[in-house]
């Protein structure tokens, strides 16, 4: 398994990622009376994320002044009845260089891709 570190800004957040399998096993007794058990077996990975120095040169569509994003814009300030003023925002992208963006909740990202 393996997952995309996402920007953090709380300092030293731990994740807990647990591998787990459940079984049932026959077992015999001295007296060789066998029963049924169920066991767990558990592996547990402690990942604790690295604290973002610098924001990602990106844009967040949330609010004005992201804490994450070199850019914020609140969206919704922007909408108005002929819904007419869409939001431009401009990353030049470079090798090796994590590029981001945020969309409010209920909005939706096109291309599927992005």
């Amino acid at each position: 398994v393996s997952f995309r570190v996402p920007p953090n800004i709380i300092p030293k957040q731990e994740i807990y990622c647990i591998c787990e399998h459940n079984d049932i096993i026959k077992v015999k007794r001295n007296d060789e009376h066998i029963y049924t058990k169920e066991i767990s077996n558990k592996g547990i990975v402690k990942i604790v994320l690295p604290t973002a120095v610098n924001k990602i040169d990106g844009c967040d569509f949330t609010k004005n002044n992201s804490n994450v994003f070199t850019k914020g814009y609140d969206i919704d300030f922007f909408k108005n009845a002929e819904n007419i003023d869409d939001v431009i925002c401009k990353v030049q992208a470079q090798e090796n260089k994590l590029i981001g963006f945020k969309c409010p909740l209920d909005f939706i990202v096109e291309p599927e891709e992005c």
